[in-house]
């Protein structure tokens, strides 16, 4: 999205949205859809937003995504680290775009990370396969968030998945 008064209005508005569907009776991908397409107004030429939207159905033992820019999600199972690539483009830039829901199914201990892209980037530059357990992983993302050099948001959602 970027930042400044005109970014703080489109998270403002996409707000909003998101809280208006939740009381339509719509899929994850419709969600989005609907969304993207009621977000048009809200962004100007080159501008554009990320989202990702996830149920978590605990007595299906599932997890459903659906992403608009938000394409990689990081998932710590059986203690290795994996990378979920869950496609779709972002907010605002194509009215009649299409969302596809990807469903994964979920274990005690499971993990999942979803990272904006300038946390992404500055966290895949090096080896993490030794980063199998939640509060380590966390604790990774928090010394790479708090980094002085860093010149993009830095900002990451982390669930773990506990025994019942």
């Amino acid at each position: 999205m970027g930042h400044g008064l005109s970014t703080a209005l489109q998270i403002s508005a996409l707000w909003v949205l998101f809280n208006q569907t939740m009381e339509k009776d719509l899929s994850l991908c419709e969600r989005l859809t609907w969304i993207n397409e009621a977000s048009m107004q809200y962004f100007s030429d080159g501008s554009f937003g990320a989202a990702i939207s996830f149920d978590i159905i605990f007595n299906q033992q599932t997890i459903s995504l659906c992403s608009a820019g938000i394409s990689k999600i990081l998932h710590i199972h059986n203690n290795s680290l994996r990378t979920l690539t869950v496609l779709g483009l972002f907010l605002g830039i194509n009215r009649d775009e299409k969302y596809e829901e990807v469903c994964i199914p979920i274990k005690q201990n499971d993990s999942f990370f979803f990272l904006t892209d300038g946390l992404y980037d500055e966290f895949i530059e090096k080896d993490h396969q030794d980063l199998n357990d939640f509060s380590r992983f966390m604790d990774r993302l928090r010394e790479i968030a708090e980094r002085k050099d860093l010149t993009d948001d830095a900002t990451a959602l982390g669930i773990y998945i506990k025994s019942k």
